[in-house]
């Protein structure tokens, strides 16, 4: 009787252990890849809240000069005259301005001319939201509304609302939103 060869444990002692070793490092391997995945997945996820609080932000803005023009109307004035054109730091809580008292109410805290942007972060409380009170704590976000003059023949007065913000990695993300006031004059 003819006998193979025997195999004993000892004999396949380094097999058991490359097999370990490629098993660890196929388990590591997909470790890596599931951490990977939800580090991206949730830097994107800070990136998708980021925009939907300036569009917020933005969309804001323009009801703020929307709910001032409605003001004005009230008081007597015609909206699209009675504001001047140029940029404003605007929230629910700020003091009206002008250029000229006898002009009627602008909105805001005025920044410039209508192409400069607001250097002042919105500021974040509990209980006012997001305004300039000096008791909320400052945001990432800064919120430009920028006053065009009106537009003949249909008498149009543009609102452009700009939210910017720092970005993670350095970007600059913004959101920009745009409506038009139209008037009976």
């Amino acid at each position: 009787m003819i006998q193979g060869p025997r195999f004993t444990f000892h004999d396949r002692s380094g097999q058991a252990i490359a097999e370990a070793i490629v098993a660890l490092a196929i388990l590591t391997i997909g470790y890596m890849a599931v951490l990977t995945l939800l580090n991206r997945s949730l830097s994107i996820t800070q990136v998708v809240s980021d925009q939907n609080i300036a569009t917020y932000l933005a969309a804001e803005g323009i009801e703020i000069v929307k709910n001032l023009s409605d003001a004005n109307i009230r008081k007597g004035f015609s909206y699209d005259e009675d504001f001047n054109v140029g940029s404003y730091e605007v929230s629910y809580l700020t003091e009206l301005e002008s250029d000229n008292p006898e002009d009627g109410d602008n909105p805001g805290l005025r920044v410039g001319n209508q192409n400069d942007f607001s250097s002042t972060p919105l500021r974040f409380s509990p209980a006012l939201g997001y305004s300039y009170d000096l008791s909320g704590t400052p945001t990432k976000f800064f919120r430009t509304v920028r006053i065009l003059p009106p537009a003949p023949p249909a008498r149009r007065m543009q609102i452009v609302s700009i939210v910017q913000w720092n970005q993670k990695g350095g970007g600059r993300g913004s959101v920009q939103l745009e409506d038009f006031f139209f008037t009976n004059n």
